[in-house]
C-alpha cells in the first residue's frame, strides 16, 4: 500500500466546521480513512476504559463490552445482571461498568450544611443559623430592645395609651393593670384606670411592692386629679425606679508607687482605650458609639493626649469627666479606663451600666497629663531648663537670659515677654523658678526660687540663702501645676498663691511648691485641654475632674455656689455599709479644672479625690472603682439641669 503524507504539501485548515471531514489512519491496517468533526470530538474524551457519562435512580442501562464509568447521585438504581445499587443521601458515586454488571467503584462525600434552629448566636463557629438568629444578633447596640440574656420587655397593648415623646415607665398594680406612667420627673395618668379602686397614682418599687402613692386631690375613681409635681418628684427620686449603683467586680490589684516605675513608663494607656473603641460593632448608617479626637501633645515629654467621646443615639444627658490632671495620681486614669471598658463591654449585664450607655454622652479626657503618669511627676515643666546668668549683690540675685536661648517647644510662652505676659501682680511672690547647674554653689546654690520682683520681660530677682558678692551661670525653667493654670471669675489666675509650706520635687531636680502656677493663665498645653473642652460642652449638666492624694471618699465644689447635693450625698450613704471611713466634704473658692464648670458654665461640677495609695490591693481597687463610677452614674443621673 502506498505510504499517505498526511500533512506535507497540503494547506493547513485555519478552521473546522461540525460536518468537515477528518482524515484518519487505522494503524492495524494501515488504511486511511475519514471521520466527521463532531463524531471525532464526541469520541476525544472518552477513553475505552474509563469514558465517564451521568445515569439517573432507576434502571441502569446494558452496555457492550467497552468498560464505562457514570456518575451517581442519591437514589436506587437496578441492573437486569446484577445487584441493585444504593446511594445514600448527602452523598455522590461512581459506577463502574466492567463489560457485563454495573459496580460501585467509588464514593464522595457531600455533607449537608447543619443548621442550627435554636435561633442563637453564642460563639463563633462554622454553623450556619437561621435569618432569625442574625437579625436579632445584628440588632443595633444602640437599640432600647437590647436586653441582657433571660431578660425581655413585656409586649403591652394599650391603645387607650397615647405615645410619648420618650418611653414611659408604665406603673402597674399587682394585677398588672397599668394605673400611670412617668417620663423623667413627670406623671401621667390614663383617663380610664385598671384600678379605680385606689385613689391617685400607686408607685411600686423593683420588686413590684406598693411603696406610696399620691392622692387624687378631691376626685374619685381615681384619675389621678391634680397631682402635685414637686411631691411627684420626690417620691421619683425615693423610689429609685431606674437603678444607679454598679457593683464592680472584683479589681486587678496594681502598684502605682516608684518601686513598679518601670511598668508605667511603658504602660499603653491609650492602647487599652483603642481596643475597646475598635472592638465596638457601628450599625450601618448609625454614628460610631466612641470617637476620639487628638488634642496635641503634652507640654513636655510630647505625648499624644486624646479627648473621647461615648455617646448613644439619643442621649438624654452630657457629662464631662476629666483625671490624671495630676499624671502622679494614677488611680483616677485607671479606674476611666476600667469603668469605660465595662460601660462598653459588661453594659447589657447590669442595669446601672445599661441606663448610662443609653442616655449619658460622655466627653472624657481619662489622661490629662500622659507625662505626669509615665514619668510620675505632678508638675510639668513649661519648658526645658535653658541658660541663664546671675549677679548677687548682698542676698539678691539678679537672674537675666538671652532670648535667643530660650525654648520655642511650648507655643504658650514667649522669650520676648516670658516674665511681663502676664500682670505682674501675678507672677512676684506667686511663682517659684527651679535653678540647677549653677557655677557657684557656695553663692547661689541649685534649688527652688520665689520670684521677687520683675524687672523685664528676660529678668527676674530671687533671694539667695546667703550674703555676698559673686556672679556665675546656670540653668533655669518653671515646673507648673496643670491644676493651677485656669482663669476663673471667683478667683482669677492672678488671685492664685503657692502653698510654701510643702516644697516637693517629685522627679524635678529641686523642690519648689507643690502647687506652683506658672508664669501665666494656660502656660501649659494640658490646661488649655481642659479649658477648651468646657468651651466646645457647655451644655452640660455635670463634670468631675478626678484626683488621689487626699482622703478617700473625698467630695470637694465650689463654696459660693448652691449646688445640689442629693446625688453625691446618696452615693455615699450608698457606700456606708463598705467602710467606716469619714467621707469628708470639702467647700471652697479654687483656681481648678474641678471648678470651671460650676464658675464658668452653671455646670454642677466637682474635684473628687480617692485617697493616697500606693499598693492598690484587690480590696482597694474595687473600692475605688466602685466608689468613683458610681458618683459619676448618680450625679449624671440626677444632675439633668444647670446649677440656676
Amino acid at each position: 500500500m502506498a505510504t499517505i503524507k498526511f500533512w506535507q504539501e497540503m494547506r493547513k485548515a485555519t478552521s473546522v466546521a461540525n460536518k468537515d471531514k477528518i482524515m484518519v489512519g487505522i494503524e492495524s491496517t494501515g488504511e486511511a480513512m475519514y471521520m466527521d468533526y463532531e463524531d471525532l470530538v464526541s469520541r476525544a474524551g472518552q477513553d475505552a476504559s474509563t469514558g465517564i457519562e451521568g445515569v439517573s435512580p432507576g434502571a441502569l442501562p446494558t452496555l457492550g463490552s467497552e468498560k464505562k464509568s457514570a456518575l451517581a447521585q442519591p437514589g436506587t438504581y437496578t441492573q437486569s445482571g446484577g445487584a441493585d445499587i444504593v446511594v445514600q443521601e448527602g452523598s455522590m458515586v461512581i459506577l463502574f461498568w466492567d463489560g457485563s454488571e454495573w459496580s460501585l467503584s467509588g464514593i464522595v462525600e457531600m455533607p449537608e450544611p447543619y443548621i442550627d434552629k435554636t435561633n442563637t448566636i453564642s460563639e463563633r463557629t462554622d454553623r450556619v443559623t437561621t435569618e432569625e438568629a442574625v437579625l436579632d444578633y445584628a440588632t443595633p447596640l444602640t437599640s432600647e430592645r437590647i436586653l441582657p440574656e433571660g431578660d425581655e420587655f413585656d409586649t403591652i397593648d394599650r391603645p387607650d395609651i397615647p405615645l410619648m415623646s420618650e418611653l414611659p415607665l408604665l406603673l402597674s398594680g399587682e394585677e398588672g393593670g397599668i394605673v400611670g406612667r412617668v417620663s423623667k420627673y413627670a406623671i401621667v395618668v390614663s383617663n380610664e384606670l385598671d384600678r379605680p379602686d385606689l385613689d391617685g397614682v400607686i408607685f411600686l418599687d423593683e420588686l413590684g411592692n406598693a411603696i406610696a402613692s399620691t392622692s387624687g386631690g378631691g376626685s374619685s375613681g381615681g384619675s389621678g386629679g391634680d397631682t402635685n409635681p414637686e411631691a411627684v418628684k420626690e417620691l421619683i427620686k425615693e423610689t429609685e425606679l431606674i437603678s444607679t449603683f454598679w457593683e464592680p467586680p472584683v479589681q486587678e490589684s496594681y502598684n502605682i508607687g516608684s518601686a513598679n516605675q518601670a511598668f508605667w513608663e511603658s504602660y499603653d494607656y491609650w492602647g487599652i482605650f483603642d481596643e475597646v473603641r475598635i472592638n465596638q460593632k457601628t450599625p450601618i448608617g448609625r454614628d460610631p458609639y466612641i470617637t476620639r479626637e487628638l488634642l496635641g501633645t503634652s507640654t513636655k515629654g510630647n505625648y499624644d493626649v486624646w479627648r473621647y467621646e461615648f455617646k448613644p443615639a439619643n442621649p438624654t444627658r452630657k457629662v464631662i469627666i476629666t483625671g490624671g490632671t495630676h499624671g502622679s495620681e494614677r488611680i483616677p486614669p485607671m479606674v476611666l479606663q476600667r469603668f469605660f471598658k465595662a460601660l462598653c463591654e459588661d453594659w447589657m449585664h447590669d442595669p446601672a451600666l445599661m441606663w448610662a450607655r443609653h442616655n449619658i454622652h460622655f466627653v472624657t479626657i481619662p489622661l490629662v497629663s500622659p507625662y505626669g503618669f509615665h514619668m510620675r511627676n505632678r508638675r510639668v515643666w513649661e519648658t526645658e531648663p535653658f541658660p541663664a546668668t546671675w549677679s548677687k549683690t548682698g542676698d539678691v540675685v539678679t537672674v537675666s537670659f538671652d532670648v535667643a536661648d530660650f525654648p520655642t517647644t511650648n507655643p504658650n510662652v514667649s522669650g520676648s515677654n516670658y516674665f511681663t505676659a502676664a500682670d505682674s501682680e501675678g507672677i512676684v511672690g506667686k511663682v517659684w523658678i527651679s535653678l540647677i547647674d549653677s557655677s557657684n554653689q557656695g553663692e547661689l546654690p541649685d534649688d527652688g526660687y520665689e520670684i521677687k520682683s520683675v524687672i523685664n520681660g528676660q529678668t527676674v530677682t530671687i533671694q539667695a540663702p546667703t550674703s555676698g558678692t559673686a556672679s556665675g551661670t546656670c540653668n533655669i525653667f518653671v515646673s507648673t501645676d496643670p491644676n493651677r493654670g485656669f482663669d476663673l471669675p471667683l478667683m482669677s489666675w492672678n488671685d492664685v498663691l503657692p502653698s510654701t509650706n510643702n516644697m516637693q520635687t517629685f522627679v524635678d531636680p529641686v523642690a519648689v511648691p507643690f502647687n506652683n502656677k506658672g508664669t501665666r493663665a494656660f502656660s501649659l498645653k494640658e490646661s488649655n485641654h481642659i479649658q477648651d473642652t468646657y468651651d466646645l460642652h457647655p451644655d452640660a449638666t455635670f463634670a468631675v475632674d478626678i484626683h488621689n492624694g487626699a482622703a478617700d471618699y473625698d467630695v470637694r465644689y465650689c463654696a459660693p455656689l448652691l449646688l445640689y447635693h442629693e446625688p453625691w450625698q446618696r452615693n455615699n450613704d450608698m457606700h456606708a455599709s463598705f467602710t467606716d471611713k469619714e467621707m469628708p466634704v470639702r467647700a471652697s473658692v479654687t483656681n481648678t479644672a474641678g471648678q470651671i464648670g460650676s464658675q464658668m458654665y452653671d455646670i454642677n461640677s466637682f474635684t473628687i479625690e480617692w485617697g493616697n495609695h500606693t499598693l492598690m490591693t484587690e480590696e482597694i481597687a474595687t473600692e475605688s472603682q466602685r466608689w468613683i463610677s458610681n458618683f459619676i452614674l448618680m450625679c449624671s443621673r440626677f444632675y439633668d439641669k444647670k446649677i440656676n
